[in-house]
């Protein structure tokens, strides 16, 4: 939530200031995303998602000190699954890409994959866990690690001098202008530099975008 300077976005073209309000994303407390990409070593964290609290008010941590099965189908799939899901490798069940869910067998499928997070919580990683759809089923080929929860939500890191994210925070409420891609964009105030300069924003000013 990295907001653009009080003063404003200096328009190169007209050397003019532009109004920070004019320039940067507004936050949707009731965006819900979930990132396409995330690191594949074992144990590594699922991809970034943002939720409204209605969805999941305390955010638990991730913890990557566990196993996942993932490579051939555990005992009692082919029973508790139907086909295609009951003969196929563990690592091919999982939520996404993004808000997907069409992976996940529907015996076992939550509504969206914050519903998905709140049932993992605290699992111990497992064929027993995996069967039941709590466990494993993060991403793609998910070899290890498990949600674990924090007493009032697990607070992230803050920095005390930004306008905003000066506070820990315990939900992923609004969270969703994180930095992904070759740019590493960040923020409501870089994400709306380039709509405002370059994107739907400058279109509809007459510019070139």
């Amino acid at each position: 939530k990295y907001v653009c300077p009080a003063e404003g976005v200096l328009d190169p073209e007209s050397g003019e200031m532009v109004p920070p309000e004019e320039v940067q994303c507004a936050v949707d407390n009731n965006m819900y995303l979930v990132a396409k990409t995330s690191a594949m070593w074992g144990g590594s964290p699922p991809p970034l998602f943002c939720a409204p609290k209605t969805m999941i008010a305390e955010t638990p941590r991730w913890d990557y000190n566990s196993w996942c099965p993932w490579q051939s189908p555990i005992w009692g799939q082919s029973d508790g699954w139907s086909e295609p899901f009951g003969t196929m490798a563990p690592g091919d069940v999982y939520y996404g890409p993004n808000t997907a869910t069409e992976n996940v067998p529907p015996e076992v499928v939550k509504a969206d994959y914050p519903a998905y997070v709140k049932a993992a919580v605290d699992q111990s990683p497992g064929d027993a866990c995996l069967l039941a759809g709590t466990c494993c089923i993060d991403k793609k080929s998910q070899k290890g690690g498990s949600w674990k929860s924090c007493p009032g939500g697990c607070a992230n890191s803050f920095v005390p001098n930004l306008a905003v994210g000066d506070v820990a925070r315990t939900d992923v409420e609004g969270c969703c202008w994180w930095g992904r891609g070759a740019i590493q964009t960040t923020g409501i105030c870089n994400f709306g530099k380039l709509n405002y300069f370059a994107g739907k924003k400058a279109a509809d000013r007459g510019k070139s975008a």
